[in-house]
């Protein structure tokens, strides 16, 4: 019952210990509806390590099964920043399986920026193609650019040099200028 799981996800950050548990055991096992995985996030945040751990799984797997792409990209991307990283790669490969929505793809591996490895994060914006021409892409490059080191902002800022168009490349450039260091984002924006 999707009104239920909404209940329960809007319940779920007042609740403790027996409630949690009423609440985890409210979401049946075989309910795979957007809902359900919101519900199960929300349970996961509040929970401690191990029952967190399987809390996150069991709402990943629920996510895997919806069927309907946009559904799926939704669920994917609600429980993206909570997965244990031996589940990162499993959503990245999910993520991928939108070949032809970028939107999609973009909102799942969003979600996964603060758990990917740093020379991960220059990889999954090149394999969108040319990111900083759509929306979509610049929510990705906003998504990861406060992740990166130092370094691999350079190596992105060397990247958005190389954009032919001017309007989009003053864009990525201003999505990138306030997470230079002090001295160095007036520079950075005088690129534009």
């Amino acid at each position: 019952d999707p009104s239920r799981e909404k209940a329960l996800a809007e319940l779920t950050p007042r609740a403790s210990g027996e409630v949690l548990a009423a609440a985890l055991a409210a979401v049946p096992r075989t309910d795979c509806s957007h809902e359900a995985i919101l519900a199960l996030t929300a349970l996961a945040r509040l929970l401690p390590g191990p029952d967190r751990a399987a809390v996150i799984r069991r709402a990943f797997a629920a996510a895997r099964a919806i069927t309907g792409e946009g559904r799926q990209a939704e669920a994917l991307a609600a429980v993206g920043s909570l997965l244990p990283t031996d589940l990162t790669a499993d959503a990245l490969a999910a993520a991928r399986s939108f070949d032809d929505d970028i939107s999609a793809q973009t909102a799942i591996i969003a979600s996964l920026a603060p758990l990917l490895p740093p020379e991960s994060l220059i990889d999954q914006l090149k394999a969108i193609r040319d990111p900083t021409y759509s929306p979509t892409g610049r929510k990705l490059l906003q998504a990861m650019v406060p992740h990166m080191s130092p370094a691999l902002l350079e190596t992105v800022l060397a990247w958005v040099d190389e954009l032919d168009d001017d309007g989009y490349r003053a864009e990525a450039l201003a999505i990138l200028a306030p997470c230079m260091p002090l001295g160095e984002q007036v520079a950075t924006l005088a690129r534009a």
